[in-house]
């Protein structure tokens, strides 16, 4: 676990996951570009090396990363034995902290712990056979993701079980480390002189801002999932004007530029504009959210990076618990309210337009993308209220609480395969239903400019 690398896994995901979002719009120009081009050789190069390639090429190199690092010390304590585990501590320090971290009491949660990997490693498998699956339907239409950015949207909600998983697993290791007494952030200047509760504490900051990072995707999910339900109502809501805009053509025919048409045509334009206008009022409590999130990961990162390189101003050094707490209590509320606000726009846009929403199916696409919140909070109810969970120390309570999600991400990612089918027709009914507007707009454009010219002529 001495490796570099796992110290920083938080700070290089986030960094990884910002390069992404510029590589997807790069290589969205480069397909548009390539539509022109004859030959489908380049089109498939783009398909293939799109960000969904190195996505999970990461995602694989910081899980195997992970679980390299911790087989060194897992062997050597023959995966989590009591007896070997203590041998990590000196007498006098293992008998202050027996309650906290022997194992001997709860072998259930030694073995629960060590099958998260596992699951984790199921979850990348199935979500990459998942995104496989929209990539091929994408290509069945011989089509590009520039074309069908609504499996472009859906792909990036299957990424967040992997996501969650992976940071799940992270902060397993991070317990693990604190059972282990392993001396991986040993050199970091506050552990050196505090011992084992400062090597403890410093340990449990980092699985907590790994639960951060994985909130701030969890947030981009919400969003991605709200898009694409307004998509669908607005396709059903373009579908309806151009109905009216047909029956306000042959009343014009039939009455002339009468006070009728005028307020008919007027009553139109003002529906275009209400819809625009909601659209964009329904999205503000999920970019709250999102902001809400990245401020307190990039702010816990920035925290939790300074200590571990020592670069902590002096001045500041002994106020970090301080700051810490003062920026807990103040996230907790601004995530509470902006959470609330996000999940409250998205039910608002379930129940008012179920009809509209009927063949896109929102139900198990919205518990789908929402449920890792929703069990994150339910367990940690259980571990303040259910009898033998309630009583473990925080070190145990936390690995337990991550593992559960390591086993759980697993579960949504299956969930996924089902809630997201990839050949779902209205993936396909909503973008040529676009297409055909686009044309149908350049061919009434057209017939104006005719007009005008034969009108002037």
């Amino acid at each position: 676990m001495a490796s570099t690398l796992a110290q920083y896994e938080a700070l290089f995901l986030i960094v990884t996951l910002v390069v992404l979002y510029f590589w997807r719009g790069l290589f969205l120009k480069w397909e548009k570009s390539a539509k022109a081009s004859p030959g489908s050789t380049k089109k498939t190069l783009l398909l293939s090396l799109h960000y969904y390639t190195p996505m999970y090429l990461t995602f694989g190199f910081l899980l195997y990363t992970a679980a390299r690092n911790a087989w060194t010390e897992m062997r050597a304590t023959h995966f989590l034995d009591p007896a070997a585990l203590e041998e990590r501590f000196s007498a006098a320090v293992f008998a202050e902290n027996e309650n906290e971290v022997s194992l001997a009491n709860c072998q259930w949660l030694r073995w629960l712990s060590l099958s998260a990997p596992f699951f984790v490693l199921a979850t990348v498998g199935v979500s990459i056979w998942h995104t496989i699956h929209h990539v091929t339907e994408v290509k069945k239409r011989e089509v590009s993701i520039c074309d069908r950015v609504l499996h472009d949207r859906a792909i990036q909600i299957i990424a967040l079980p992997v996501v969650y998983g992976l940071m799940s697993f992270n902060s397993v290791t991070r317990m693990w480390q604190v059972l282990l007494n392993s001396d991986s952030v040993n050199a970091v200047a506050g552990v050196m002189n505090g011992g084992f509760t400062a090597k403890k504490d410093l340990l449990e900051e980092l699985y907590e801002v790994n639960f951060m990072v994985a909130d701030l995707y969890e947030a981009w999910a919400l969003f991605q999932f709200a898009e694409l339900a307004l998509k669908v109502i607005e396709t059903q809501f373009h579908k309806e004007e151009r109905m009216l805009e047909h029956v306000l053509i042959d009343m014009k025919d039939k009455l002339g530029n009468s006070e009728l048409y005028e307020d008919a045509n007027l009553v139109l334009k003002s529906n275009k504009e209400l819809i625009t206008s909601v659209d964009s009022l329904t999205v503000q409590g999920i970019y709250a959210f999102i902001a809400t999130c990245l401020i307190q990961s990039v702010f816990s990162l920035l925290l939790t990076t300074s200590e571990l390189t020592g670069t902590t101003p002096e001045q500041y050094a002994d106020k970090l618990p301080s700051i810490r707490a003062s920026a807990h209590m103040f996230f907790l509320g601004m995530g509470a309210i902006s959470s609330s606000a996000a999940i409250g726009n998205i039910l608002t846009i379930e129940t008012c337009h179920h009809e509209k929403l009927e063949h896109f199916k929102p139900f198990l696409k919205f518990w789908g993308t929402k449920v890792l919140v929703s069990l994150a909070f339910l367990q940690t109810i259980l571990l303040m209220f259910v009898p033998g969970l309630n009583t473990m120390s925080t070190t145990k309570q936390n690995l337990f609480y991550s593992s559960m999600l390591c086993i759980e991400c697993f579960l949504v990612s299956v969930l996924s395969v089902f809630s997201w089918k990839a050949d779902e027709e209205w993936y396909h009914e909503i973008e040529d239903e676009e297409t055909s507007w686009v044309e149908e707009d350049k061919r009434d454009a057209l017939k104006a400019k005719l007009l005008e010219s034969k009108q002037a002529a």
